[in-house]
């Protein structure tokens, strides 16, 4: 609407002409609807060639399969096409109107009457637009320091050089296998554990009675672990002591973490404590260790139960080598050495969680990609109006430079209208922005608190942009010769 009607000056002569030359207003609008539909069609079809091109990029970035070919073309294209009539009526019936409306007279002597009316609409067209480009960067500020935080937070435990097997295909040999790698001084600490913090991993429920009390029972998380996967993992003993098979009756002890510590009410006297599940099988607790995040940041950190176990299926290893590639050569190697016909396969621990909040990630990518055609969408809208009002304030634009306006000061005067559009979108799209924002990050238990400089920083990059659109526009205008801007044919 905004293009149209800025170019519209280009043909006023030509409406005037035709207005004597017998055109009604009707058959002038018809033609413009007719162009603005013709041209949405044109654009459709430039569109869909996009959409082909770009789909292979867009399925990687959301993680998608999306395929034309399974589309029902029979119900796609009689949309596409309604749709793209709609936009074409749409878009082209108030240029249509305004350019039709052109009286003869005052058209061919050059003398065309500014419609405030005409230009709150499309003044609010760019404040409607720039609305949805402030609240779309500053949306992906948020993800953006979202992620960040969530890549940089405190876990309890080290996912750095830890390097994950799956040791079940070689049945029999697992401790054989175990034992090879214990030897190879690039590895610090070798577990036995299906349980993992991160990524795919077992996950039981375990229900227990703090000091025998029946009545009085707690929902917790069971890890079957051994003595080394608390060194491998990094994690730290707030109290008491690790597995260890100096001691033979561990199999009937436990480690704690300090949620299921305060949730039993015990908090920094839990060593010695006797747990009881459901089985009736004591546990006595022997350590209790620093919360980590063993979930998605998504949740809260529950009460954890780790207990003495001898259950294979994956090793943990903690390597410290430059050259992990010829490490995991020679674990290759070594697991090949076995019978067995599962392939031989491996996966990092910081790895499988970053897998994890993949879909955050998809979500900053996307976000980045539609603030950024938001915002061009909104410039060329920008620029229109920056056109229309130029050509409508010429005169006045004349008569300023010739009582003593400098170009800086025309560019000046024509730029801060502009900038009062955008800041009238940042106002009301700010709190619209926060609101949406704030929903998104109740999802995560652990998230950042949003800042007054996350608008600041939003609010400045639409400001600059516009800046940028409209500035050439204005210095053009005020370059322009005043005998150019005043002259009357």
């Amino acid at each position: 609407m905004n293009l149209s009607t800025a170019s519209g000056f280009r043909r006023c002569k030509e409406v005037g002409v035709r207005k004597v030359l017998g055109a009604d207003k009707q058959n002038l609008m018809r033609q413009f609807m007719l162009e603005g539909v013709l041209l949405t069609y044109i654009s459709l079809g430039i569109a869909l060639g996009i959409v082909l091109l770009a789909l292979p990029l867009f399925n990687q970035i959301s993680g998608k399969e999306i395929e034309i070919q399974k589309l029902d073309a029979f119900k796609i294209i009689p949309f596409l096409l309604t749709f793209g009539l709609v936009v074409g009526l749409f878009s082209s019936s108030y240029p249509a109107l305004y350019l039709s409306s052109f009286n003869p007279l005052r058209v061919l002597k050059g003398k065309i009457s500014r419609s405030t009316k005409g230009l709150n609409l499309r003044s609010g067209l760019v404040v409607f637009q720039f609305i949805i480009s402030v609240g779309l960067i500053f949306g992906t500020v948020v993800v953006v320091q979202q992620l960040d935080y969530m890549r940089h937070i405190k876990l309890g435990y080290n996912k750095d050089n830890v390097l994950i097997i799956p040791s079940w295909p070689l049945g029999k040999n697992e401790k054989t296998y175990y034992n090879l790698l214990m030897q190879d001084s690039r590895i610090k600490h070798v577990s036995h554990s299906s349980y993992l913090p991160a990524g795919e991993s077992n996950n039981n429920n375990f229900f227990i009675y703090p000091d025998g009390n029946t009545d009085q029972w707690v929902k917790t998380i069971r890890y079957d672990i051994d003595e080394e996967y608390i060194p491998v993992m990094g994690m730290q003993l707030k109290e008491g002591r690790n597995f260890a098979k100096t001691f033979g009756n561990d199999s009937l002890s436990v480690i704690i973490n300090e949620t299921a510590a305060k949730d039993l009410g015990w908090n920094n006297h839990s060593l010695g404590k006797i747990l009881t599940n459901k089985d009736n099988k004591s546990y006595r607790v022997i350590g209790v260790v620093k919360d980590f995040h063993f979930r998605s940041l998504h949740e809260q950190i529950s009460p954890l139960v780790m207990v003495l176990s001898d259950q294979a299926g994956s090793l943990i290893l903690k390597t410290q080598t430059a050259d992990m590639e010829k490490l995991i050569q020679k674990l290759a190697s070594l697991y090949r050495s076995f019978p067995t016909d599962i392939p031989f396969s491996y996966s990092f621990l910081d790895d499988r969680y970053a897998q994890t909040y993949q879909a955050e990630v998809k979500t900053g990518k996307l976000l980045s990609i539609f603030a950024g055609l938001t915002i061009f969408v909104a410039c060329l809208g920008l620029f229109g109006l920056a056109i229309f009002t130029a050509n409508q304030r010429r005169k006045e634009i004349g008569i300023r430079k010739v009582v003593g306006a400098t170009v800086p000061d025309i560019t000046r005067m024509l730029s801060s209208e502009f900038v009062k559009l955008v800041l009238i979108a940042i106002i009301i799209s700010s709190p619209l922005a926060w609101w949406m924002m704030h929903k998104w990050l109740e999802n995560f238990a652990y998230r950042i608190e949003m800042q007054w400089w996350m608008f600041v920083l939003a609010g400045a990059l639409a400001v600059f942009i516009a800046l940028i659109t409209v500035s050439s526009q204005a210095i053009r205008a005020a370059l322009t010769k005043p005998v150019d801007s005043l002259r009357d044919e």
